[in-house]
């Protein structure tokens, strides 16, 4: 007989894995939804219904695979293959950084600030799975964009998930130094980059610390906040006069990123708070150039 008789069998085997894991059960629930959905093609709604159908071999099968990894702390996205951004489904694989709804912000307000320009080049540094970008280009029809990614698998990534969401037209891929290739005479530059302070690696959870990029994650300088130090310099360089910038930053590093802003003439320096609250994004304006 099957160790997993039915799915409500499956589901009370899930969730107490989940749990031992740490996983408090809101979350576990979601999670337990989610796998079975992967395995059996079935929604909430038709699991409930369901509950008492047996696995088949196969399904059964998956539902071990991916239960194993988990246990190991595997992020659930690696798991099952995917994440969804947005309006987006995202194709996701080990290597690369898996997408926050945090972000969301970075797309809501770099949409607000450029929706009504009739020039909408813009440029992402770090492109992870493609999340902003795709985000973006579904929001803006004629928005255009340059992404940037060291990693080659990142920029792969990216490419398959524009391609499967439809905006690969109007998405060119750079992999490189973004200090080195990022383009000229855009209207705006979006990250979310490095800034998690590298002393502060043990407080993580395993699912980040053990399987997530260090690249995506830790920032340069003791404090994490290299990346903002160095682009507040040369960005402006590469924007038009009234070009300006979206940027994600990590808990309670809101003042030390404006005044890195403020510092270097930027103008309109703005922080906003992500859909939990907190404080998560800047929007500046580029510097007044001299002529």
């Amino acid at each position: 007989m099957s160790e997993f008789p039915s799915l409500k069998n499956a589901k009370q085997k899930l969730l107490s894995d989940l749990k031992e894991l740490g996983i408090e059960t809101s979350e576990a629930e979601r999670e337990a939804t989610l796998i079975l959905s992967e395995i059996t093609g079935l929604a909430l709604a038709q699991q409930i219904l369901q509950e008492t159908r047996p696995l088949t071999g196969d399904e059964a099968i998956r539902l071990k695979d991916i239960a194993n990894r988990r246990k190991q702390r595997m992020p659930l996205q690696y798991c099952l293959g995917y994440t969804h951004f947005m309006k987006a489904k995202l194709t996701m694989t080990q290597g690369v950084f898996i997408p926050r709804s945090d972000t969301e912000a970075v797309v809501v307000l770099a949409t607000e600030l450029i929706q009504n320009k009739d020039s909408q080049l813009i440029a992402e540094i770090g492109t992870g799975s493609g999340a902003i970008s795709i985000a973006l280009l579904q929001e803006l029809p004629k928005a255009n964009i340059t992404g940037i990614d060291l990693s080659p698998a990142a920029i792969e990534l990216t490419r398959l998930n524009a391609m499967q969401n439809g905006v690969i037209d109007r998405l060119a891929l750079l992999l490189g130094n973004w200090q080195e290739v990022l383009p000229m005479a855009l209207d705006a530059i979006v990250s979310n980059p490095p800034y998690i302070p590298r002393h502060k690696r043990d407080s993580l959870a395993p699912e980040v610390a053990n399987f997530e990029p260090e690249l995506a994650l830790f920032g340069d300088d003791p404090d994490g906040l290299g990346f903002y130090r160095s682009f507040a310099k040369i960005a402006p360089q590469h924007l038009k006069n009234d070009g300006f910038a979206v940027l994600e930053f990590g808990d309670e590093q809101d003042a030390q990123v404006s005044l890195i802003f403020r510092k270097s003439d930027w103008r309109n320096v703005q922080i906003h708070k992500d859909m939990t609250g907190l404080p998560r994004v800047i929007t500046a304006t580029c510097p007044i150039k001299s002529a």
